[in-house]
């Protein structure tokens, strides 16, 4: 019995990592910079002073780097304001 609650906790383990993997990409892809694949690097990559900008607002330094934990929580608020959107219509 031991064994096989160890395997659902690892289940559910990965499966919450792949959730939250799949969430911030999402909300990465949504930072893209628009016609990007008209520009060089030709990779779907957010305009690095948009992204100087999003630092500032959030953290107070333009140079500030979020950590994982700040991207995944602001993926999930995002999916979360997403699902109260469509409730709301």
């Amino acid at each position: 019995m031991g064994a096989g609650r160890a395997t659902l906790g690892g289940v559910a383990r990965a499966r919450s990592f792949i959730n939250s993997i799949l969430a911030v990409t999402r909300a990465v892809v949504s930072f893209r910079s628009r016609r990007w694949w008209a520009m060089a690097p030709f990779l779907p990559i957010p305009n690095s002073k948009y992204l100087d900008w999003r630092m500032y607002i959030a953290f107070g330094n333009h140079t500030a780097r979020p950590t994982w934990s700040d991207l995944v929580d602001y993926a999930t608020w995002r999916q979360q304001l997403a699902q109260y959107r469509k409730v709301a219509r």
